[in-house]
């Protein structure tokens, strides 16, 4: 609507919206996965099939929708078409509104149409002594990973003289005398 062939976090009178500077949009051939995330603190970041779009902009915080008062328009800035020229010319597969702004995590897998939960909201689904106890399992796993690789990073002779062997072995000109 601002720009051709780019794609745009609407708001009420671009209140808060920006232009991200993305690529411009040429596949018209197959579907598109389009997430807008809109963080707490007005920063709002726009992805592409699972990857960032442009450069990410703040603007000023959200705003609270009073329900039954507000529209979720795609493809259209508000209410009803006046000018046809003015609505998306494709077809939406599938249309999602969350409570909580996505992590890139979090839409890179639903753009791979993978289900996903993140680390982060299964311990927040936990009771806090269950929280507890899952964060210290995990800096423990930490540890036990960080002692294991360096124990790998001294290098053991046996394993080439292993392959060596294995190689002489292995060789069709070695003769074997009794």
């Amino acid at each position: 609507e601002r720009v051709p062939r780019q794609w745009l976090a609407g708001s009420n009178f671009f209140l808060r919206t920006a232009d991200f500077n993305g690529p411009d949009e040429t596949n018209a051939e197959s579907a598109v996965h389009l997430a807008v995330a809109y963080d707490a603190d007005g920063l709002i970041r726009g992805y592409r099939n699972g990857k960032p779009y442009g450069k990410p902009y703040s603007k000023s915080q959200l705003v609270r929708y009073t329900a039954g008062q507000s529209q979720r328009v795609i493809g259209l800035r508000h209410g009803t078409a006046v000018t046809p020229k003015r609505m998306l010319k494709a077809e939406v597969l599938e249309a999602r509104l969350y409570d909580r702004s996505l992590s890139a995590e979090d839409i890179a897998a639903s753009a791979a149409g993978v289900s996903f939960v993140s680390q982060s909201d299964v311990l927040a689904s936990m009771p806090e002594p269950l929280q507890h106890r899952a964060q210290q399992l995990m800096s423990e796993l930490d540890s036990l990973k960080q002692r294991l690789s360096s124990l790998d990073s001294g290098q053991n002779n046996y394993d080439e003289w292993a392959r060596v062997a294995h190689v002489i072995f292995n060789l069709k000109e070695f003769i074997y005398i009794r």
